[in-house]
């Protein structure tokens, strides 16, 4: 996921940013950006991390019937810094830049949108000769809301207590879900224990960003405005005397890591346990460098640094997509989790969305930073 994070802070993709959000009435059908590998180049570098294959394919460009075969083959994170002679043979014959990145910066737009405006967000696509870049529609993102990790909560909405972490400098614990869920400091929060028992009143609201993040009636994401470390949807739940945050993730196991973005990125195999959804395997997708979510109050709010997470069932090319597993309403707050050499997990990203096809998740890295900036906390786990 780092290098997804480098490449959106350089020039190129910036000034692209500007002039999509920039220029007149278009921005509005614009959900957000995803920045995700190409798949011709994903499809080299699987001929040569899987199959040996460092001269590319035998005869020449690969076909779709392969590339369907052997998506599945993809796991773990791909060396974007990998540049076979393919891929800048194939980026000269594009005319795009010798070399370019190996990534495809997608531009979602809402569904049935004005072909007009479309054409212009198109256009500013087509313009991009330092990177691929194309449009997909989708479906419109959504807030996923209607003791022990993974376990049900209950404060403002219905929601996922995604798991606990111990503040290096005072000692206490801390449950983690996300703001829309728990929105106001100082509301009692009902808990489930590890037998599934119903506590009302089991802990407490310590501190929610929920009133900070800004609020989009309908229209595009504003990217004037600074997302500083405390715009992340996170909630610090206090849990009472009686109750004791585990370092475990009900149905899972021991979560004893964070990840940094270094440490996963596109291709990772996750696992996350919703209390709507249960325990399902996922993949991480691509990078969402900016995306806009629609909470129940009826309004929009804008957030950076977010990935997709996607069923493995998904990498089936004979399942349907609609089909395969995906998150849904209820499961906001739970933990995306990566197995890590220890034999536990990693911590790496908290659940704030869903749509028809995939989830979204806040970052473990901000967390931490939000955490860090607003109570001088050092997160760690259990």
């Amino acid at each position: 996921m780092q290098a997804q994070i480098e490449f959106s802070q350089q020039s190129p993709f910036q000034n692209f940013l500007h002039q999509l959000f920039s220029e007149g009435y278009q921005a509005e059908i614009v959900q957000g950006v995803f920045i995700d590998y190409h798949p011709y180049w994903i499809q080299l570098w699987i001929c040569y991390s899987k199959f040996g294959m460092t001269d590319g394919y035998p005869y020449g460009m690969p076909d779709g019937a392969w590339a369907l075969e052997h998506w599945q083959y993809l796991s773990g994170m791909a060396d974007s810094e990998w540049r076979p002679d393919e891929w800048k043979d194939f980026c000269r014959r594009c005319q795009r830049a010798e070399g370019a990145a190996p990534f495809l910066v997608k531009i979602s737009i809402v569904p049935g949108a004005d072909l007009t405006r479309a054409r212009i967000v198109r256009s500013i696509a087509d313009r991009q000769v330092e990177f691929f870049c194309t449009l997909e529609e989708r479906p419109i993102a959504r807030a996923a809301a209607s003791v022990q990790g993974s376990t049900g909560m209950i404060a403002d909405e219905a929601g996922t207590l995604g798991g606990f972490l111990r503040d290096r400098n005072t000692g206490s614990t801390y449950g983690l879900t996300c703001a829309h869920v728990a929105q106001n400091c100082g509301r009692p929060v009902t808990l489930n224990d590890v037998s599934g028992t119903k506590y009302a009143n089991a802990g407490s609201v310590f501190d929610s960003n929920y009133a900070t993040l800004n609020t989009r009636p309908g229209g595009p994401c504003d990217i004037t405005i600074p997302f500083l470390p405390e715009h992340v949807d996170i909630a610090l739940i206090e849990p009472d005397r009686i109750h004791t945050g585990m370092n475990s993730v009900s149905g899972i196991g021991v979560v004893d890591q964070i990840y940094n973005p270094s440490q996963f990125g596109s291709g990772s195999d996750v696992v996350m346990r919703g209390m709507s959804s249960g325990k399902h395997d996922y993949y991480v997708g691509a990078y969402c460098a900016i995306y806009r979510v629609l909470f129940n109050d009826g309004f929009y709010r804008c957030f950076d640094k977010m990935f997709q997470i996607l069923s493995t069932s998904g990498r089936s090319p004979w399942l349907p997509q609609k089909m395969a597993v995906r998150p849904a309403s209820g499961d906001s707050g739970a933990w995306i989790l990566c197995a890590n050499a220890s034999g536990n997990y990693a911590y790496c990203g908290t659940l704030v969305a869903v749509d028809d096809f995939s989830g979204y998740a806040c970052l473990a890295d901000s967390v931490l930073n939000w955490a860090a900036s607003k109570h001088n906390m050092v997160l760690d786990p259990v």
